[in-house]
């Protein structure tokens, strides 16, 4: 810098998340080894952010809260190596309802607090790219 001084960064960061899914499947069978089944899922979710930053002698804290709700169909293609062992792969649509509450504090800058809080609705459609492994117990 031109005036000879230092910039210091320093911060720290806290994030927890929390889903929570449940459903209900009917299945129905190909073959001996190979079933597809169909259901309704029900789905929530909910999160904290906290981020912390102090450049020089200027802090600013952002919280965040972010919550959900929501639900819809599924359908999966699902093998089975044995009575135990299987593979499955499943694509689903959600409709979803989420909101955002965000504050920004500045500390003892004198820069009035920033909140904001958002609303969102949509539908979430969710392809069969993975495969999961499953062992019945």
């Amino acid at each position: 810098e031109k005036d000879g001084s230092t910039t210091t960064v320093d911060g720290s960061f806290f994030n927890s998340n929390i889903n929570f899914r449940i459903g209900k499947e009917w299945q129905r069978s190909l073959s001996e080894r190979w079933s597809w089944y169909y259901g309704l899922d029900a789905i929530s979710a909910a999160g904290y952010r906290n981020v912390k930053s102090k450049q020089n002698d200027n802090e600013k804290t952002t919280n965040s809260v972010q919550g959900g709700l929501g639900g819809g169909p599924v359908v999966g293609l699902q093998f089975m190596f044995n009575k135990r062992i299987g593979i499955y792969t499943e694509g689903s649509i959600y409709f979803g309802a989420a909101y955002t509450h965000l504050k920004n504090t500045f500390g003892d800058t004198g820069q009035e607090d920033e909140k904001e809080t958002n609303f969102r609705t949509g539908l979430d459609f969710n392809l069969p790219s993975n495969i999961y492994l499953f062992i019945r117990f």
